[in-house]
């Protein structure tokens, strides 16, 4: 046997009527998606075509995937006892089906599983238990093509005692089947993270913000402008030319102011008496 690149040359003697098995093991890589072929040749001698044959094989690939997700989705905040659906996706996207598959994913940290919730999504063969915290999915067979992807899912409540901040982690295992990146016998699937925040219980009041002192506003004395009333002075009386008679008082103004004095108190005198005759009168 020598092998010289991807020739691999298997030289062999045989008597006649004899026969002989030639065997040797390949790995299909993660980069085949459709179908694998090989092809052997048979020479005996110079190779004519009546001494030469051929034959060929063709094998389909499997090329399996699983992708957890959530609701609420990924990186969402949730409180205190909330129900997280988580759901595992797996999907054949080569040409064979799959071999029996177990995926098997445990109740993250902070969480309790919500008994009987676990499911196998119709997929056909499947069987699934839940045991001290894990859930195990069995027999799942998945169909080559995108859209014979199966879901399976299960229920949980975030914990009443989960503190703000707290962060709830999940990712499930599977069966290796000519999953791409995986060189392992299993695979695990993507990361889900979800966020606790305690909602606050109590009402928030706001304070309105202090109302500075209003400053009174001092309205200035008015300075009245009113001119002030000088008092005229009296009248200057001219002197008398009434040739004097002997008496003091004759003929100066005094003497007149008081005839004018006298004369006013008895038109006075007249009006009230005349005002009282009325009255009687009537």
């Amino acid at each position: 046997v020598s092998v010289t690149g991807t020739t691999v040359v298997v030289k062999v003697t045989l008597a006649a009527g004899a026969s002989a098995t030639a065997t040797y093991d390949v790995t299909v890589n993660s980069t085949d998606t459709t179908t694998v072929t090989n092809t052997a040749t048979i020479t005996t001698g110079a190779c004519t075509s009546t001494h030469c044959s051929s034959a060929t094989v063709t094998n389909p690939v499997v090329v399996l995937s699983v992708v957890k997700s959530s609701t609420p989705p990924a990186k969402s905040d949730v409180p205190p006892g909330k129900t997280v659906t988580y759901m595992l996706t797996l999907t054949d996207s080569g040409t064979a089906a799959t071999t029996p598959i177990t995926l098997t994913d445990t109740v993250p940290v902070g969480t309790t599983y919500v008994t009987g919730s676990a499911t196998c999504g119709g997929a056909p063969g499947c069987t699934v238990s839940e045991a001290t915290g894990t859930i195990t999915w069995t027999g799942i067979t998945v169909t080559p093509g995108v859209a014979n992807a199966l879901t399976v899912s299960f229920k949980v409540t975030v914990g009443a005692t989960d503190t703000t901040g707290q962060v709830i982690t999940n990712v499930a295992v599977f069966t290796n089947d000519g999953t791409p990146n995986c060189t392992g016998s299993t695979c695990t699937t993507n990361a889900v993270t979800l966020k606790v925040v305690v909602p606050t219980s109590a009402v928030t009041h706001t304070t309105p913000p202090a109302t500075p002192p209003v400053t009174p506003t001092t309205t200035p004395p008015v300075t009245p402008t009113t001119t002030p009333v000088v008092p005229t002075p009296p009248a200057k009386v001219s002197k008398a030319t009434t040739p004097h008679t002997g008496e003091p008082w004759a003929g100066s103004g005094l003497y007149e102011l008081i005839l004018l004095g006298l004369g006013l108190g008895l038109l006075a005198v007249g009006e009230t008496l005349r005002r009282r005759r009325r009255m009687v009168g009537r």
